[in-house]
């Protein structure tokens, strides 16, 4: 059992929009859509798609530009049409690893506030292929976030 299961489509979408950042050095950045799911006592998130818009991005940092809130608009309401919600976020660190930066953190205590809501950091550029690392916070606990499991499915 898992605390996340991504479809595979949704997952290689991800990547594949990481790598392109990756090529030029520079963050990239989504929404996860799908499903808090929850059956026989235990939780866990579906992850259904990766919602994207035109990112500005540094080696360091990510944020949707001002211009994409349309198009991002326009995708999240095919989303919610087909009864899905945001999840969470994905974002890379190309070539600095897999970990959450207190700006990662503020970012995910600011607009990703429900319990299951999950983080995901992705290093296109790490030795052996792209490491994928998913997380969720835990605010009376210290550190302020876990990582947790998953696995993707088709």
């Amino acid at each position: 059992m898992y605390d996340v299961y991504f479809r595979k489509s949704a997952l290689d979408s991800a990547l594949s929009h990481a790598k392109s950042g990756a090529s030029v050095r520079v963050e990239t950045m989504g929404l996860l859509v799908g499903r808090f799911c929850q059956s026989r006592g235990r939780s866990w998130v579906l992850v259904e798609g990766y919602v994207t818009a035109p990112n500005e991005a540094s080696s360091v940092s990510v944020r949707f530009s001002e211009a994409s809130f349309g198009e991002l608009s326009s995708k999240l309401f095919t989303a919610v049409n087909a009864r899905q919600v945001v999840v969470g976020w994905l974002h890379s660190h190309p070539g600095l690893g897999c970990f959450l930066s207190h700006t990662d953190i503020a970012t995910q205590q600011r607009y990703f506030d429900h319990p299951q809501s999950i983080a995901v950091v992705v290093d296109p550029l790490s030795a052996g292929g792209a490491k994928k690392r998913v997380y969720r916070l835990e605010p009376a606990q210290s550190p302020r976030y876990r990582e947790i499991s998953f696995a993707a499915i088709p």
